[in-house]
């Protein structure tokens, strides 16, 4: 009987101890450990601390996110100015495309208070040029553009259109784009169509009073058209 009595205090007695020595410092129950942070979360060097490769590095392309681009515009701006007429062998001023026509519907060459304003846009060619002030018709055309080919005002025609009815200061057929502009030296020049489809740059004359491309009459001068800003 005395035997069983101390193997239960024993016993009761080592449960005693134990349940102290698992207490803390204080007496105080020690807070619960956070996890191991997910894999997944790890940054590299917390990857490495553990034997780990590092992660591979994300992709910030997505297709479906890039948005189109478009192509932005390279608008050629809108000259104004006036048409000057120099002689081609010297480079004398014989004056400036006069904004009215003579009895034959044809324009002519004038001094500089009576000079015709004119407007386009600058392009690889063939356009158009306007007419802003006289009257009637509002764009430089040639009229008869076969051979001898005279400066009039004419309605205005597509580019690479032959010869048409228009409309135009003097009698018969006309085509108005038929112009070209060299913005380095101010030269326009006229390369047209004749009435069978064949295409002819022409050479610019001023004969007695008329302004012309193409053939030239007898006694014409061989002359450049510059144009001039206002």
């Amino acid at each position: 009987m005395k035997q069983n009595f101390l193997v239960y205090f024993f016993l009761a007695l080592s449960a005693a101890v134990c349940g102290v020595l698992a207490l803390p410092e204080g007496g105080r129950t020690l807070a619960k450990r956070s996890p191991e942070p997910v894999e997944a979360s790890w940054t590299n060097a917390q990857r490495l601390a553990r034997g780990l490769p590092p992660r591979a590095p994300r992709s910030l392309y997505n297709p479906t996110r890039v948005a189109a681009r478009h192509p932005g515009t390279s608008a050629v701006p809108q000259v104004n100015g006036y048409i000057q007429i120099k002689k081609r062998s010297n480079g004398q001023s014989l004056g400036w495309i006069k904004k009215t026509v003579d009895s034959s519907g044809r324009l002519e060459v004038t001094s500089y208070s009576d000079r015709l304003t004119v407007k386009f846009t600058p392009g690889s060619g063939p356009f158009n040029i306007e007419l802003t002030n006289g009257s009637p018709y509002s764009y430089l055309g040639l009229s008869n553009p076969n051979d001898r080919n005279y400066l009039v005002r004419s309605n205005a025609t597509p580019a690479g259109s032959t010869p048409s009815s228009v409309g135009n200061t003097a009698s018969g057929l006309s085509q108005s784009a038929v112009w070209y502009y060299n913005s380095g030296s101010g030269k326009i020049t006229a390369t047209y169509l004749k009435t069978n489809g064949q295409s002819f740059a022409g050479n610019s004359w001023y004969g007695g009073s008329d302004l012309g491309v193409g053939s030239k009459p007898s006694g014409a001068d061989d002359v450049d058209f510059y144009f001039v800003p206002s």
